[in-house]
C-alpha cells in the first residue's frame, strides 16, 4: 500500500481512540499536542456485533479515529466503519487502518516526519533520533530564511536560485550552528545584494519563483 504524505490539521476537531493502554496513550498525547479534542471509549466484552453498532454513532463527525482496543476482529470491524463514512483511521499495532502515525522530530515550525508505511515503526523511530539533532539547527535558521525569502519575493527575484544557493553554503550553516543568527541572517541579505547588482549590471530579468 502507498500512503500519500501529508499534515492534517486536527486543532479544535474531534478525535475519537478506542482502548486504554500504552500505545493509545501515547497517541492520545499526540492528539492533543496538536489541539484536537480527545473522545476516549473503552469497549467492554460484548460481542463484535453489537460493539460496531455503538461505534457507527461514536465515530460520527470524527476528524481521524485511533484504534487498539487489543481485539484484533474488533480493530478490524472498527477500520470497515471508518472506511466506510470516510474517516482516517489509525489501527495502532496493525495495517488495518487508513492512516499510520511516523516517527516526528519537531522544533518550532519545523516538522519532519519519517515513516515505514507501518511495516517497522522501529525503524522509523531509529531514523527520527539520528537526524533529531539536525533537525534542530535547521530550525534555528527558519526564521533567517523566512526572512530572506520574503525579502526575495518584495524584490521581484526568483526565490528558487537564490535560496539554494544559501543553504548549500558552508558559511551560513557555520553562522547558524555557533548561534550567529544576526551575521547569517545579513548573510543572506548580502547574497541578495549581490544578485541585484549582477541584474542591474544587465543581467536577465529575474521573475517570482517558489521555493
Amino acid at each position: 500500500m502507498a500512503y500519500l504524505p501529508l499534515m492534517l490539521d486536527v486543532g479544535g476537531r474531534r478525535a475519537v481512540v478506542f482502548g486504554l493502554n500504552a500505545l493509545t496513550a501515547q497517541r492520545i498525547r499526540q492528539l492533543l499536542d496538536a489541539g484536537a479534542v480527545v473522545d476516549l471509549y473503552v469497549p467492554g466484552v460484548e460481542g463484535v456485533g453489537s460493539v460496531v453498532e455503538d461505534v457507527r454513532g461514536a465515530v460520527r463527525g470524527a476528524a481521524i479515529v485511533v484504534v487498539h482496543t487489543g481485539r484484533a476482529d474488533l480493530d478490524r470491524a472498527i477500520a470497515v466503519v471508518c472506511r466506510e463514512k470516510g474517516i482516517p483511521c489509525n489501527t495502532v499495532d496493525s495495517l488495518d487502518g487508513s492512516v499510520v502515525f511516523p516517527a516526528v522530530s519537531r522544533h518550532g515550525n519545523l516538522t519532519v516526519s519519517v515513516s515505514t508505511d507501518g511495516l517497522v515503526p522501529s525503524l522509523s523511530v531509529h531514523i527520527r533520533d539520528r537526524i533529531d539533532s539536525e533537525v534542530q539547527v535547521a530550525s534555528r535558521a527558519l526564521p533567517v530564511l523566512a526572512f530572506t525569502r520574503e525579502r526575495i519575493r518584495e524584490m521581484g527575484l526568483n526565490t528558487r536560485p537564490l535560496m539554494r544557493d544559501i543553504l548549500s553554503d558552508s558559511r551560513f550553516w557555520a553562522m547558524v550552528e555557533a548561534g550567529r543568527l544576526e551575521d547569517a541572517r545579513e548573510f543572506c541579505m548580502e547574497r541578495v545584494r549581490q544578485v541585484l547588482h549582477e541584474r542591474g549590471k544587465g543581467s536577465a530579468p529575474c521573475h517570482v519563483g517558489q521555493s
